[in-house]
């Protein structure tokens, strides 16, 4: 899911995703074996993108209905995406020593969704040359 909804950015490919989720590799079924996820969710950040992932266990996995698409949002990701990691006590240390070989994975807390919000749009605020107006506006 991570991926599917990353490579559909122009800025990211599926080899960037897998180099940059490798060292979690084993770690992910630990912490869905463990219950982790069910309560505690991955989360993926980048521009305009905040998506909390959660797993089901046991029975209640029988009553989940999957949507595995590609999340909206996943176009407009950026180079700089980030995927935070909840870490449960059992897990710190292998999950720490995961984070350090990866610059896009984060054992930190997830920023909530209006600090992502609010970043984006301070991001995507311009600047206005008013010099430059007023000179083309005395030029016509």
């Amino acid at each position: 899911m991570i991926s599917d909804t990353l490579v559909v950015s122009p800025h990211i490919t599926a080899d960037d995703v897998a180099t940059a989720l490798a060292p979690l590799k084993g770690i992910g079924a630990a912490l869905v074996a463990g219950g982790h996820l069910a309560t505690t969710p991955l989360v993926l950040v980048s521009e305009n993108l905040h998506l909390s992932i959660t797993v089901a266990t046991d029975d209640a996995a029988l009553d989940v209905e999957e949507n595995l698409n590609p999340v909206p949002g996943g176009g407009s990701a950026t180079s700089d995406w980030m995927l935070y990691v909840p870490v449960p006590p059992p897990l710190a240390s292998v999950l720490a020593t995961a984070a350090k070989q990866s610059a896009h994975l984060s054992v930190e807390p997830a920023p909530d969704e209006r600090q992502v919000e609010s970043a984006s749009a301070t991001k995507t605020s311009t600047t206005i040359n008013l010099e430059a107006l007023k000179s083309l506006r005395s030029s016509s």
